[in-house]
């Protein structure tokens, strides 16, 4: 479980929102199990309420998101999807860094990324390995 630290600016929380804030950091441990720390600033001005997220991730990597919106609830949801996208974008990316070291240590030869874009619209990456699919290599 990630350390969760808490920060009200310029403002005071209730226990009742703090626990509400806390229950959603934790739940960001299920796109990403390295967590390491994740900070949470809170501002409230007259009329919107700011929420900046600093997440620690292994390598000394620091990811972060920020969140505006008129109440605490509001604010804490838009700026742990943010943090959710922002987990699994950086988890998709240092896996599939993984896989093409491995192919590319193991002798499999060059290795060449493939992007395109699923009908969410997000991208998906997939990697073909060269040495593989060329013909009249390895004998047969």
């Amino acid at each position: 479980m990630p350390a969760i630290v808490v920060t009200a600016r310029d403002s005071r929380i209730t226990a009742s929102q703090r626990r509400y804030l806390g229950d959603k950091l934790i739940g960001l441990g299920k796109y990403f199990d390295g967590i390491n720390k994740v900070e949470a600033v809170l501002e409230q001005s007259a009329t919107l309420v700011d929420l900046s997220l600093r997440i620690s991730v292994p390598g000394g990597r620091l990811l972060v998101c920020s969140a505006r919106e008129k109440k605490i609830y509001q604010v804490v949801n838009l700026a742990c999807a943010r943090a959710e996208a922002l987990l699994r974008r950086f988890k998709e990316k240092t896996k599939n860094h993984r896989v093409a070291l491995l192919q590319k240590e193991s002798g499999a030869g060059e290795v060449e990324t493939v992007v395109s874009l699923a009908a969410d619209g997000e991208p998906e990456i997939q990697y073909r390995d060269l040495a593989m699919e060329t013909p009249g290599r390895g004998g047969f």
